[in-house]
């Protein structure tokens, strides 16, 4: 797709061991198995770039249109934020959170979704959490799981590095 994804050293130092992607690249990955109310999807993420004002950059992305699950960096209005977002049949399900987001800075981000609630850590912290109202288990088909770009469409690219991703369900 005319981008560029090679093996760096993660965030320990160990060598060939992270993902560094940029210029509209991206992973894509099967989500047969990772359809399910309850979930915790968790990495490591290193930002080589922040979005300008009005735009995202899509880290992780599962479903497809209108049907999804999506962590992003978005800048509102020069505000920068991790986002989780679940869009469902009846609407949008939200977890934001305005902390400082630098470049070249290693983040652990996880994401919890219970029967109760729907959470976001990051480096170990609830960052914010949000009702559990209207999530739910069915995703847009096909369904896509993407690092690196949004599931919906080939738009919204991350720049940075990825490590240790990690998608549970139940």
């Amino acid at each position: 797709n005319g981008g560029s994804a090679s093996y760096v050293s993660n965030r320990n130092g160990t060598s060939s061991s992270a993902l560094s992607i940029s210029n509209g690249a991206y992973v894509e990955f099967p989500t047969t198995n990772l359809l399910n109310n309850n979930f915790t999807h968790s990495l490591w993420v290193s930002p080589s770039s922040l979005p300008t004002s009005g735009n995202y950059q899509y880290i992780l992305s599962i479903g497809g249109i209108g049907l999804s699950q999506e962590l992003y960096i978005e800048n509102d209005n020069g505000v920068l934020r991790w986002v989780f977002r679940s869009s469902t049949t009846i609407g949008n399900v939200d977890v934001k959170y305005a902390g400082t987001i630098s470049v070249g800075q290693w983040y652990h981000v996880a994401i919890v979704r219970t029967a109760n609630a729907l959470q976001m850590y990051i480096n170990g912290i609830l960052a914010q959490s949000s009702p559990d109202s209207g999530l739910n288990s069915t995703y847009a088909s096909p369904s896509i799981g993407r690092i690196g770009s949004q599931s919906s469409g080939v738009v919204n690219f991350f720049n940075g590095e990825v490590d240790e991703v990690r998608l549970f369900r139940g």
